[in-house]
């Protein structure tokens, strides 16, 4: 008997286990196997996707990676609830299946750094243990994207480099993020005066790059220059037509501070000087791509300004590539809401509707449910989403979420006071629901709540395996130095010294314009030399008691 009823939970997925063991803690739940502690250690060559245990039941709940090609997740918890540890077990599956078969990949935007932490952590403790190719296959194609770490070489984020016919388009992209990233808003003239500059400097054939753009904005001269080379009418008409010139110097200077504020950050400098940009179109061509957004300077308007401008390129690219070149590939979203500025609710509207004709599915992750209230996004999410995973969360939030709580019929009915047998054997479709709301406000850590809405009868309590690779103490003690490198800075960077010497000649650069504009200006060397800033020909005499102006 026992041994036909493990045959048909295997066939039919296990049950949802009783009311009065969803609270309990793991392990303590009859008939359960204690899964907390745990390690982490899917099957070799698995062709399915391992969510967690069943909680109650101890069995894994998985899907193929064929079926899931494609769908979009919610998952939402509190912080500290495991939606990291949860997401990082699921990207080493990916990255596995990706080092034996080249496909799907992964794209992971993270702002807090917790999760692109953990994964290479884990790749780097497991890949010493890989075939040779397998190795070298997962390491050629993993790309880390971390502009504000201090880390032994720089990923190019040349954002001017751009063909002549897209140089509006990608202007308009750089100056919106430059817009949305900081606290205090840009006038609508500022922003036209940064877009035509910005689309001058793209199509211009002089290599120009965002460090350089504070210079250009003062140098009306050179604009002309480039505007008589240009083939874009607007920008080309606004300059030659004095438009630029009769901006206020406040209006302009209030452009150049934000751009300086990125400057002011050594490596995210070097990361925008350097030549070329990391091809993120080519992130969803089976490629594994961390996007690190944590910062250590403690930057966080220059960290919201670059993952905004990445999160829109890679939103671009996704749909202006040809589908026969694209693969499968898992787009996740940490802190999705923190990505989000004014004008990005439009661009990730389009990539939850669209995306699955392009191959491609998204996971979104959240604290509460009002992070996505704006712009009717959690209206397109709950409409697009396949697969929602829910952590423990108050019940008045998790409501926002009740048309995601599918209904099996299969809850049993506990036994009320004074009752010796249930008047029904299961819960009604409204008493499940309320049921689940109330079960949701109190799960334990690492235990989620998974519908699926394909497959009703896996809806079910879930609980995350433990997720806890080594430290990187602990880790190069034992990795080759060569393969940490090439772990940690990805197969797409630039040396530290390469990317220096880039940024010391673009100095050069505009040291050679400013000595030619002064000597374009007094041929002659007849007018005065403005003195030195900080000398004290500079600074005004201070008065003595008693003297007059």
């Amino acid at each position: 008997m026992k041994r036909r009823i493990r045959f048909l939970e295997r066939v039919f997925g296990p049950k949802s286990p009783r009311p009065s063991d969803i609270s309990r803690p793991v392990g303590q739940v009859p008939g359960g196997q204690n899964t907390r502690f745990r390690p982490f250690a899917p099957r070799a060559g698995s062709e399915e996707l391992e969510f967690g245990l069943g909680l109650g039941t101890g069995m894994p709940l998985s899907s193929s990676f064929h079926e899931l090609c494609g769908s979009h997740y919610l998952i939402g918890a509190g912080t500290g609830k495991g939606k990291s540890r949860l997401v990082a077990t699921l990207i080493m599956q990916y990255c596995r299946r990706l080092s034996r078969t080249g496909a799907p990949g992964v794209v992971l935007l993270d702002p807090k750094s917790e999760t692109v932490d953990l994964v290479l952590r884990q790749i780097a403790h497991e890949a010493p243990t890989w075939p040779k190719q397998e190795q070298d296959r997962l390491l050629s194609s993993l790309m880390v994207i971390a502009p504000c770490r201090r880390q032994s070489a720089v990923s190019p984020l040349q954002l001017l480099s751009a063909q002549p016919h897209e140089a509006e388009a990608r202007a308009a992209e750089v100056s919106e993020a430059l817009t949305q990233g900081v606290e205090a808003d840009m006038g609508v003239l500022q922003e036209v005066v940064l877009g035509n500059v910005l689309a001058l400097a793209i199509e211009d054939r002089e290599d120009w790059s965002l460090v350089e753009i504070p210079h250009l904005l003062s140098d009306e001269a050179l604009l002309r220059q480039m505007a008589d080379r240009s083939h874009l009418p607007g920008p080309k008409a606004y300059v030659l037509s004095g438009r630029l010139g009769r901006e206020g110097g406040k209006r302009i200077s209030g452009i150049q501070a934000r751009i300086e504020k990125l400057l002011r950050i050594e490596r995210l400098r070097l990361a925008l000087a350097a030549p070329g940009l990391v091809d993120l179109g080519d992130s969803f061509r089976g490629k594994i791509t961390l996007i690190d957004l944590g910062s250590d300077y403690g930057a966080e308007e220059a960290t919201r300004i670059i993952g905004r401008m990445l999160f829109a390129r890679l939103v671009a690219s996704l749909f202006s590539q040809p589908l026969e070149s694209l693969l499968p590939t898992l787009m996740v979203c940490e802190e999705f809401p923190d990505l989000l500025g004014k004008g990005l609710g439009a661009k990730a509207e389009r990539l939850f509707s669209q995306a699955r004709s392009r191959k491609t599915g998204c996971m979104v992750l959240f604290q509460t449910p009002a992070q996505l209230q704006k712009d009717g996004l959690l209206r397109v999410l709950q409409a697009n989403a396949r697969i929602t995973l829910l952590g423990q969360m108050p019940a008045l939030e998790a409501k926002a979420f009740e048309e995601l709580l599918l209904q099996t019929g299969q809850v049993p009915r506990p036994l009320q006071p004074g009752e010796i047998l249930p008047k029904a054997l299961y819960l009604t479709p409204q008493e499940e629901k309320s049921f689940r709301l109330d079960e949701i406000g109190r799960l334990p850590p690492a235990t989620l709540f998974f519908s699926d809405r394909v497959h009703r009868d896996k809806t079910m309590f879930i609980t995350a395996r433990h997720f806890d690779p080594p430290a990187w103490s602990e880790i190069q003690r034992r990795v080759p130095l060569e393969l940490l490198h090439r772990i940690r800075n990805g197969s797409h960077s630039l040396p530290l010294h390469e990317a220096k010497r880039t940024y010391e000649r673009r100095l050069e650069r505009l040291t050679e314009l400013a000595r030619d504009r002064e000597l374009a200006e007094d041929p002659a060397g007849l007018l005065p030399q403005r003195p030195a800033a900080g000398t004290g020909a500079s600074r005004r005499r201070r008065r003595t008691r008693g003297e007059m102006p």
